[in-house]
Parts: structure tokens; sequence; C-alpha cells
């Protein structure tokens, strides 16, 4: 009976420390969530955006998004190549020997990145040439190209390839040299993105550092903007961003993982607006493909909901 009595005594101290932990945490919880509410909310001042359009995605989502300039859309996928138009709201599907991871267009030629090599068709969807692969444990899951040169990003070299438009490498971007200030690029998770402006130069996203860099074609580090944070100007979580675009203006179209949105930066590091904010995506969401056209629209493609949107300015 006394060894009864004891072990009842003991279970109510417990229950009644488990009791006081309940009330100590659930105020803390509180706040937590509180806190975590607060940030995947965007202030309406910033969402300054308009959807104008939308396709349907696969299933298996998209890798890439490119867009010419007559309008048509270019998904890089798991069946291939899907190509929308304006008017047709169910793409045609141009077939590749595996999925391509990334898309890019210049004159009549589409470039797509196919595990470590770049292949090159005609917008015919005839087959040009495939591209040597530029390294061992190559990775090529971005491209830019303009009338010179074509940009390879590598996520197994953690470098920009830089080669003419024969295929042939000249150079590479970011690979570190830290006596020119080049601290190279840091990939937790592979993302690396490209986009060229119109004097050359050429942004590249270091999400590990949380910047985005500006390079010459010929390496040089011109300048870099960024930071890491929650709030709505930095960039959140371990890697961010993971992908960037350009603007005819020259502002950049930045997306993001983890706490996912799509923002535009203007070209001196500060926040321009919106597009669209954590609660447009799941919160699982580990890559948004983006790209723009010669009108200043945004194209994302939400592999969370399944669609292919179009945004433009709401002025």
């Amino acid at each position: 009976m006394k060894w009864r009595l004891i072990l009842l005594g003991l279970v109510a101290i417990l229950f009644g420390l488990w009791g006081i932990v309940l009330w100590k945490i659930a105020p803390q919880s509180t706040t937590a969530l509180d806190s975590f509410q607060a940030i995947r909310n965007v202030p309406e001042k910033w969402l300054t955006w308009k959807e104008v359009a939308s396709y349907p995605l696969p299933a298996s989502g998209v890798n890439d998004i490119a867009v010419d300039g007559k309008g048509r859309i270019y998904a890089a996928c798991d069946k291939g190549l899907l190509i929308f138009t304006r008017k047709a709201q169910q793409p045609n599907v141009v077939p590749t020997p595996e999925p391509p991871m990334c898309v890019a267009l210049q004159d009549d030629k589409i470039y797509m990145g196919i595990k470590d090599h770049i292949e090159v068709i005609s917008r015919s969807a005839n087959q040009i040439v495939n591209w040597a692969p530029p390294a061992i444990n190559a990775q090529i899951i971005n491209i830019a190209v303009n009338k010179s040169y074509v940009y390879a990003a590598d996520a197994g070299n953690k470098l920009v390839w830089k080669y003419d438009i024969r295929g042939n490498i000249v150079g590479t971007i970011g690979r570190p040299d830290p006596a020119k200030d080049i601290m190279g690029f840091i990939l937790p998770s592979p993302h690396l993105d490209i986009a060229i402006q119109r004097d050359g130069n050429l942004y590249v996203n270091n999400p590990g550092r949380h910047m985005v860099e500006a390079f010459t074609p010929n390496g040089r580090l011109i300048s870099s903007f960024g930071g890491g944070g929650n709030s709505i100007n930095k960039f959140c979580g371990c890697c961010n961003p993971i992908r960037i675009a350009l603007l005819p203006s020259g502002d950049i179209v930045t997306s993001e993982k983890g706490l996912p949105r799509v923002k535009v930066i203007k070209p001196n590091g500060s926040l321009d607006s919106v597009i669209l904010g954590p609660k447009a995506f799941s919160q699982n969401t580990d890559d948004i493909p983006i790209a723009t056209d010669a009108q200043g629209n945004v194209y994302i493609a939400n592999n969370y909901t399944k669609q292919l949107n179009v945004y433009a300015r709401d002025n």
C-alpha cells in the first residue's frame, strides 16, 4: 500500500512538471507560429503585378522555360521540349534522347543542357550538333546565349563555362581567385543560373552566399548585391536565390525556395516589387523556373499548381 501511494505521488509530480513545461512553451510556440506567418505575408505595396495568361504544365512539372520573340514558350521537362503558342493551350512536344535540364534560344537555334553537355537543334526540331562535355562531373543546369557566346552553368564543377558559338570553350566565369575577390560559387543544392545584360556583362546567382554577382565576359567580378535573411528585401534560407532573369529595364527577377517567392530587384540591389509570395507555392517548393520577354512580362512555372503563369505590371 505504501509503495502504491509513493508511486501515485511520483506520477502526480510528473504530471505537474509536464503541465508547467507546456505552460512555459505554449506562448513561445504561438510566437514562433506568428513569426512564421508574418514572414509568409507580403505587404500589399510590393504586389504590383497581375496574371495575364496561364498554361497547363505536365504532371511531372518542368525544369526550365524560355520565351522567343514571337511569344512562344519553350519548356524543358521529362517528356522532352514542350512548345506553347499564344493560341494553343496544349503544347507541341519535341522528344529528346534524355530529359533536358535547361533551354535557351538564339536566332534559329535552341540550346538544351542534357546531363553533362549541350545539344543544339534548329527551331524546326532537326538536330544540329551535340557539344562535348566540358569536364568530368559536369552537370549543365542553365544556359544563356547571345550572338557572341554561350554560357553554361555547371553545378557539378561549380562554375560557368564560356563557349564561342561553334561550341569551343574559350573561358570560365566564377573560378575561385581570391586575388581578384572571386571567392567561387557555393552550391548547397544544384542551383546556378545566368542572365546576360545588354552590354554583354552577365549576372550569376551565388546561392550559398545569398548573392547575385555581375561579371564581364572575361570573368572579372564587377559588383554584387544581396544578403541573407527572411525579410522581403533579403534572400532567405541556406541558399538563395535559385533563379534569375533579366527584364528589358535592366531589373533582375529572382526566385527563391524554402520561403518561395518571386521578386524584382533593381540593379542597385534594392527591392522593386514582388510578383508572387510564399502563399502561391507549396512549402516544399524546391525550384521555380522563371523567364522574361521583350515586353517586360514575367513567366513563372509553378510545379505545385502545375501551371505556367504570365505576369505583367499592374499599372
